[in-house]
């Protein structure tokens, strides 16, 4: 897969960051040394969104409406994708691709409501 094939793992990493206000899933996996480490931090963030979404209420409205395009069909073959990656180079600049791609999303998600800058379709895709 190539680093443009990645946009769900981004998404979810950028829904969390912005709904708890905390750049640690996006540190954590664009530092991770290992392709297990990286695909254990995946599984946390996992877990913490299907947390949110029990939860059923979000404090930002953007990233809520976010979740509304969260493929995850493609969520699970990125993941996939990663689990394949033997290339430790190829891991991490993939990862470090994943991150700077979550850390954009994330600046949209945290924008104000209706402060001008126009997203596209799918929650303001890039």
């Amino acid at each position: 897969m190539t680093n443009q094939m990645y946009t769900e793992i981004p998404r979810l990493l950028a829904i969390l960051a912005a709904e708890t206000d905390s750049y640690s899933y996006i540190d954590k996996l664009a530092n991770a040394p290992s392709r297990e480490i990286a695909l254990k931090y995946i599984q946390e963030s996992l877990r913490d969104y299907n947390s949110l979404i029990t939860r059923g209420s979000f404090d930002n409205p953007k990233a809520a409406e976010e979740t509304k395009y969260l493929n995850t069909k493609k969520l699970d073959e990125e993941i996939d994708s990663i689990r394949q990656t033997t290339n430790p180079r190829e891991l991490k600049e993939t990862l470090a691709y994943i991150a700077s791609k979550a850390l954009t999303r994330t600046i949209w998600l945290r924008r104000r409501q209706g402060a001008g800058e126009s997203g596209s379709e799918e929650g303001g895709e890039q």
